[in-house]
Formats: C-alpha cells, structure tokens, sequence
C-alpha cells in the first residue's frame, strides 16, 4: 500500500469518523489512526527511495548524453583531419601532374573549407543534441520531484491535521 493511499485512508477515517455536537471536532479510532500512521512512516522511506533513484536515472542520461556528445565530437575532428589529410594528397597529386611549381595552400582549397564546415556542423549537432537530451533529462526529473512534492505536502498536511485533531480531543 503507498503513502497515498494510506493518507486516503486517514482522511477517510476523519471524514467518516462521529461528529461532536456543537463543534468541528470529530471522533475516530485512535488505533486504526495510529496504526495508519504507522503504515504511512514504514512506506515513507521506499518513496523517498524511487525519488533518489530518478534522480540517479537523470544524472545517468545526462552522462550518457554527454559521452555521446564527446563522441560525435570525437568522430567529427577526425573525419575533418582524414578530410585535410586527403586534401593535402590530393593537392601534392595536382602538383607534381602539372609539374609546376606553383604552391598550393591546402587550407584554401575548396575541399578542406568544406570539411572544416562539415565539422562544425557535426559538432554543432552534436552539441545541440546533447542539450536537447540534457534539457529533457532535467525537465522529466523537474517533474518526478513536482510530483513527490506535492504528494509529501498533502500527506504533511493530512498528518497536521491529524495531530492537531488528536491533540484537541
């Protein structure tokens, strides 16, 4: 049984409990109130337990979005290089067929512009991506702890109430 529904329960108990004339107060079960809350502190602890493990569930999807980031990164800077690397082969080829002595700047040719651009563009996905999944991750944990927030104010305002109720009576 969840916390929640023990505190149903309780509210159940207050809301069908025996009214005192002339007065808000009302008479329930001291035992079965008790033994709720009882219940409620036994399962307390497990709740609190799957909020720590979202919680680990999101930093794990965050590093995993990271190292895939890095990864694509990674790939990007060496397709760039095996891009340059080609190019400077290329232009040597270029160069020794014309038999020329014309110097050729690998950085300006068309080729290595297009992987340098190429490169950017994998990285800026790759970053971009790794953001989107980031942002995700912390939107999905925002909202496991909203929930539990909510929950853990009802229940603290149902036991309030409880213990004003009984310390009244």
């Amino acid at each position: 049984m969840s916390v929640i529904e023990i505190i149903d329960q309780l509210e159940g108990l207050v809301a069908n409990g025996r009214r005192i004339v002339f007065s808000a107060a009302v008479m329930v079960n001291e035992d079965e109130v008790l033994e709720l809350i009882d219940r409620a502190r036994m399962d307390l602890p497990d709740e609190i337990k799957q909020a720590h493990q979202l919680l680990e569930e999101q930093r794990r999807l965050t590093g995993e979005a990271e190292a895939t980031a890095r990864a694509m990164v990674t790939a990007a800077k060496e397709e760039a290089m095996r891009m340059v690397s080609a190019a400077r082969v290329e232009a040597e080829a270029v160069e020794r067929a014309a038999g020329e002595r014309a110097v050729l700047l690998v950085s300006e040719t068309e080729v290595v512009r297009a992987a340098n651009s190429h490169g950017q563009q994998v990285v800026a996905d790759a970053e971009r991506v790794a953001g989107e999944i980031r942002d995700q991750a912390d939107a999905y944990a925002r909202d496991v702890m909203a929930k539990l927030e909510a929950q853990l104010a009802k229940m603290m305002s149902t036991v309030r109430k409880g213990i004003e109720q009984l310390s009244s009576d």
